[in-house]
C-alpha cells in the first residue's frame, strides 16, 4: 500500500484532444468508421442518477469515510475541513506562507467561491487553464456550427489518461515557486482517490511543477468508491463538452504564466486537502436538496437561449449560486414568507450573488431541464425566486392583495372567506368537478 494519495485525470483521448473534435466530426461525415462506438446515453443518465442519489442520501457517512481513508492511508497528506470560503481562504494563506502566486483550475468551487477572496487578499491568481488556448482562433466561430457531440457519438473519447500514485515530495528541475489550487471533480470515500477532468494539460502541469498543491474537495463531490468517481468525472466530460465552449475567454495579460515563475530547488513539496462545505450540507435541509446532486457539467448552459443570446444568465452558475446561498435564505424567500425578508437594510443575496437581471432573463423554456442528465428542475427555482422578488419589491398596498390571492384565491382584505365559499348551497357547478357545460 502506498502512502501517497492517488490522483487520476480523465481527459479526451490524448491523440484526439478536445479542440480537434470538430475536425474529427467533419471527417466522420465521409468516413462512418471514424465515429466512436455508440453508447446508451439513457443508461448512462440512469447510472449517474443512482450515483448522485446515493451521495446525497449518505453524505455524512461518506464525509467521515473519506476523512478516515485520507488520514489512515496517506499520513503525509495534510487535511483541513472548512465550514465556509472564508475559513478555506485562511487555510490557503497559512499554507502559502508568503508565496504570492497561486495557479487555479477552472473548477467553480475555485473560480466562484475562493478566487475573489484570494485576489482581495493580494494573491496573484493565474488561470493556467487558459495558457494553452488560442482564443483568437475561436473568434468568429458560430457556437451553433460546432459539432453536437452527443448526437454524433463522440462521447467515447473521454477516459482516464493519467494515474499518479501520489505527489513526489522531492522537487525536480521543473519545480516552480507557486501554489496550485485545484478543485476536484470527484473523490472516492472508500480509498481517497481523487479525480480531475482535464481538457488541456494545466492540471497535470500543476501537479508536477507546483511547490505546494492544495486539493479542494467540495462535500458534494464525494462518492462511494473509485469506480463511481471515475464514472462521475467522465459524465462531466460527456454532458458538458459543448457548454464548456461558452466559458472560454482570453487569458489576462497582467498575470504571468507558469513558465515565468521562479524555480524552486528545495525538497519539501507539500500536498494539502481542504474539504469545503460552504453551505453544501445546509442545502440538503432545503426543499431544493436535489441541487446537491448537480455535477456541474454545464449541459444546461449549452442549450440556454438566454446564455446563448448574451443575457446575464447561466443555468449552471445559477444552480451553483443557489447551492452556495440557498440554505441562508430559503426559509423566508422560498416558503411563502417573503414579506419578512430580507431584514431591513440587507440584500436578498450576499454580495448580490444572484441578481434580479439573472432571474428575469430566464425564458422558462425548460431547455435546461430537458438536457440535464439528472433532470434537475432549474425553472421551478427561477419561478419561485421571481414570485418572491415580486412580493419583496412591491409596496405594502400591493403586497396584501397578492398574498390574499395566493392564500384565498381573491384579493380582498378583511374576510376569511375563500373565492368559492359564496356558492355553498346554491348548486352552482365548478368546472374542476364537472366539465360538461354548454358555455
Amino acid at each position: 500500500m502506498t502512502d501517497r494519495l492517488p490522483v487520476w485525470i480523465v481527459e479526451p483521448d490524448p491523440v484526439e484532444k478536445w479542440n480537434q473534435w470538430s475536425k474529427k466530426f467533419s471527417q466522420s461525415k465521409t468516413n462512418p468508421d471514424a465515429l466512436q462506438e455508440s453508447i446508451d446515453i439513457d443508461a448512462v443518465k440512469q447510472q449517474l442518477k443512482e450515483v448522485r442519489q446515493f451521495s446525497k442520501e449518505n453524505n455524512s457517512k461518506l464525509i467521515e469515510e473519506l476523512k478516515s481513508s485520507l488520514s489512515q492511508r496517506y499520513p503525509g497528506v495534510k487535511i483541513q475541513s472548512a465550514i465556509n470560503s472564508f475559513e478555506a481562504i485562511n487555510y490557503i494563506k497559512q499554507i502559502a506562507n508568503g508565496i504570492n502566486n497561486i495557479s487555479i483550475n477552472n473548477s467553480r468551487s475555485i473560480t466562484q467561491e475562493l478566487k475573489p477572496g484570494l485576489i482581495s487578499d493580494g494573491f496573484v491568481v493565474i488561470d493556467s487553464y487558459y495558457d494553452e488556448i488560442n482564443v483568437e482562433e475561436l473568434e468568429g466561430v458560430d457556437y451553433w456550427e460546432m459539432p453536437r457531440l452527443l448526437a454524433n457519438n463522440l462521447t467515447g473519447s473521454f477516459d482516464v489518461s493519467v494515474k499518479l500514485t501520489g505527489i513526489n515530495p522531492i522537487s525536480n528541475n521543473r519545480t516552480k515557486e507557486y501554489v496550485a489550487l485545484l478543485g476536484v471533480n470527484a473523490a472516492s470515500a472508500e480509498d481517497g482517490t481523487v479525480l480531475f477532468l482535464e481538457h488541456f494539460r494545466n492540471i497535470y502541469t500543476d501537479l508536477k511543477t507546483a511547490r505546494k498543491i492544495i486539493l479542494v474537495i467540495g462535500l458534494d463531490k464525494i462518492v462511494e468508491n473509485r469506480e463511481d468517481a471515475v464514472f462521475q468525472t467522465k459524465c462531466m466530460g460527456v454532458f458538458g463538452a459543448e457548454g464548456l465552449l461558452l466559458d472560454i475567454h482570453p487569458k489576462s495579460k497582467d498575470t504571468p504564466t507558469i513558465a515565468d515563475l521562479p524555480d524552486y530547488s528545495g525538497d519539501d513539496r507539500e500536498l494539502h486537502v481542504i474539504l469545503l462545505d460552504n453551505n453544501r450540507t445546509g442545502l440538503l435541509e432545503s426543499e431544493y436538496s436535489d441541487f446537491f446532486m448537480c455535477i456541474g457539467c454545464r449541459a444546461c448552459t449549452g442549450v440556454c437561449p438566454a446564455k446563448l443570446s448574451d443575457k446575464p444568465l447561466s443555468p449552471k452558475l445559477l444552480i451553483f449560486k443557489l447551492k452556495q446561498y440557498l440554505s441562508q435564505v430559503s426559509p423566508e424567500l422560498l416558503q411563502g414568507k417573503a414579506e419578512k425578508f430580507p431584514p431591513e437594510g440587507e440584500k436578498i443575496f450576499p454580495d448580490e450573488s444572484i441578481t434580479e437581471d439573472e432571474i428575469w432573463a430566464c425564458t422558462t423554456c425548460q431547455a435546461c431541464q430537458n438536457v440535464c442528465p439528472l433532470e434537475l428542475e432549474h425553472t421551478k427555482a427561477v419561478v419561485d425566486l421571481r414570485r418572491n422578488l415580486v412580493m419583496i419589491s412591491t409596496s405594502q398596498a400591493a403586497r396584501e392583495p397578492l398574498r390574499n390571492i395566493r392564500q384565498r384565491g381573491h384579493p380582498w382584505t378583511g374576510t376569511v372567506f375563500s373565492r368559492e365559499d359564496w356558492i355553498e348551497g346554491l348548486g352552482v357547478k365548478i368546472l374542476a368537478e364537472d366539465s360538461k357545460v354548454d358555455i
